[in-house]
Parts: C-alpha cells; sequence; structure tokens
C-alpha cells in the first residue's frame, strides 16, 4: 500500500526511518530554567544535546541516562517527541494562566505538563486515564517538574464526572490510536492484534460523545466527520463538521488530515496566522519532503474553508 501510494524510493525511506533509533526529545520546563542551561547541565553529566531544529525550547539527544541526570532529578525538562508537542500546542494556544483545562486520555503526562508550562501553572489543569497506576505517573512526573496546577483522577473519558460539564476553557483528547505514528519508538507495535484495532474507531466515537458537554458555552469543538457520524447535541458552542479524511484525498494528500482538522479550528479560533502556519510546516517538512509543502498547504485551506461553510 505504501508503494502505491507514494513509490519505492518514498516506501523504503519511511521503512528505514521506522527502523532507525529514534532521538530523545526534550521539552524544557522554562518555570525553572531556560534552554541553554539545561544543554549546559546535561553536558556537565556526560550527555551531548542539540537545539531542535524547529521546535522552541527542546532540545535533541541520543544515548545517555537520562533519568540519572541531575537536571532530571531538578525538574528542568520532561521527554515528548516534538509531533506530541505540537499536538499540545495547537490544542493550547490560546490557554491563559487561570484557565481551566481538562487532559483525557493524559498518560503519560506530556500535554498536560506542556499546558500547564503555558499556564505559568496558574489555573486548574485536569489530567484523568482510565488506569489509576497512569495516573500516578502523571502525578509524580507534575511533582518533579514543579507544576502544582495539575490535579489528577480515575475517569472513562467516554463518561465524564458530572463536576466537569460546562466548565472547561479547553478540552483535549489524545484518543486511543494505532500508535504507527510511533514505531520507531515502540516496534512492538508491529504485533498489534487488528482485532483490538478494528475496535477504535467506535471508542473514539464514544469518546467524543463524552467529552463535548465539557466545552464551556461560547467555545469551539471541530469533529472529524470522516470517521465520526455523530451529532454534538450543543447548540451553545460553535461545532464544525470537517471531511479532512476527504479533504485530504481531494488535494492528493492522503496524510493531510489532521492538517484540514488545524485549518478548520483557525478560521474559528485564529490565534495564529496562515503565514505562521505555513512557515510551520515548511519547516517540519524539511528539504527531503518539500515536495509535500503544496499538498499540506492545499489541505489547510481546504479545512478553513469547510469551516467557513
Amino acid at each position: 500500500m505504501l508503494i502505491d501510494a507514494h513509490g519505492y524510493d518514498f516506501a523504503e525511506r519511511a521503512l528505514a526511518a521506522n527502523n532507525a533509533d529514534a532521538p530523545a526529545c526534550l521539552q524544557v520546563n522554562t518555570l525553572k530554567t531556560t534552554t541553554d542551561a539545561l544543554a549546559t547541565a546535561l553536558r556537565a553529566d556526560g550527555i551531548e544535546t542539540q537545539p531542535h531544529p524547529w521546535l522552541p525550547d527542546a532540545l535533541l539527544c541520543r544515548g545517555g541516562n537520562l533519568a540519572a541526570a541531575r537536571a532530571f532529578a531538578d525538574g528542568w525538562f520532561y521527554v515528548q517527541d516534538a509531533a506530541a508537542h505540537c499536538a499540545a500546542l495547537v490544542g493550547y494556544l490560546d490557554v491563559q494562566p487561570g484557565d481551566y483545562v481538562l487532559d483525557l486520555c493524559a498518560a503519560p503526562g506530556g500535554k498536560s505538563f506542556a499546558a500547564a508550562v503555558q499556564m505559568r501553572d496558574q489555573g486548574c489543569m485536569i489530567s484523568c486515564d482510565i488506569h489509576e497506576n497512569k495516573w500516578k505517573r502523571i502525578r509524580a512526573g507534575a511533582e518533579r517538574l514543579g507544576l502544582s496546577c495539575i490535579s489528577t483522577r480515575t475517569m472513562d473519558a467516554r463518561r465524564p464526572d458530572a463536576d466537569l460539564v460546562g466548565t472547561m476553557d479547553i478540552v483535549l483528547a489524545d484518543v486511543p490510536c494505532s500508535g504507527l505514528g510511533v514505531i520507531r519508538k515502540k516496534p512492538e507495535i508491529r504485533f498489534k492484534d487488528p482485532a483490538a484495532l478494528s475496535q477504535l474507531p467506535a471508542i473514539q466515537r464514544d469518546i467524543l460523545t463524552g467529552l463535548a458537554p465539557c466545552v464551556k458555552p461560547g467555545g469551539v469543538l471541530v469533529i472529524n466527520s470522516s470517521i465520526i457520524d455523530r451529532k454534538a447535541v450543543r447548540d451553545d458552542i460553535t461545532v464544525v463538521y470537517c471531511d479532512a479524511n476527504g479533504i485530504a484525498e481531494s488535494v492528493g494528500n492522503p496524510k493531510g488530515a489532521n492538517v484540514a482538522i488545524l485549518g478548520a479550528l483557525m478560521e474559528k479560533a485564529p490565534v495564529v496566522s496562515n503565514e505562521i502556519l505555513g512557515e510551520a510546516i515548511r519547516i517540519e517538512l524539511g528539504e527531503k519532503k518539500a515536495k509535500f509543502l503544496e499538498g499540506n498547504m492545499k489541505a489547510l485551506e481546504a479545512g478553513e474553508a469547510a469551516a467557513r461553510g
């Protein structure tokens, strides 16, 4: 399928990348330190780093025992892939100190940490997971990082607690998925049971049904109508139904569904300009993938158009 869609050369590079060791991406806790100071501290512990090529306040490193570093114990950083951090940045673009933020399916906690840092540790960040052992890890991470605004609870995202209904400024749900995007870090994903994967769309739909009531009146909810066929039962929020998968196919960019969703969100909540988004996409693709820039920009613009109706 990969060869049919993108050609042999691309498929070969993609498979080689999936089999290569991925560097660790360290997000700097800017409430405690700076990127330069963190790099210096890690170097003192024998860990060499380099600035991330496009993500601010982030370092890349290969090798070394990060958990044994003094900077780790002092809460100067947490480990989170750039792509996951970008999802948090998009979801939390307009988060402000004092906001109420809900992170569903929150483990291992990176997106909650990103929001708390952006909120300057002021406000209410509720991190939830269905498994108690997972939110205990989030709590331990928050304590290490010195993030007191984070609280945790055991909760099924399909059935949020009653006290959350209509109270959240921002709701982020990194719903259960196949995990194929992180196959380099978790090669065991190759052996996942296909039957279990086939159940994921139904779980994702149920989570949408559960989270929609948590958004404050006047908020914005963007739904990928390609895979979620349910309507949000709210007349006090702006709901955008974006056929993101269809848009991606129509512009010749099968992987552009997320970019289309981003375009729809920015149309209704324009916290950054198209120019900034376009530059971020260009830098992310780099020279080797520059040929995909046009397709991604088309997906972004089509998502915006869908939101305009």
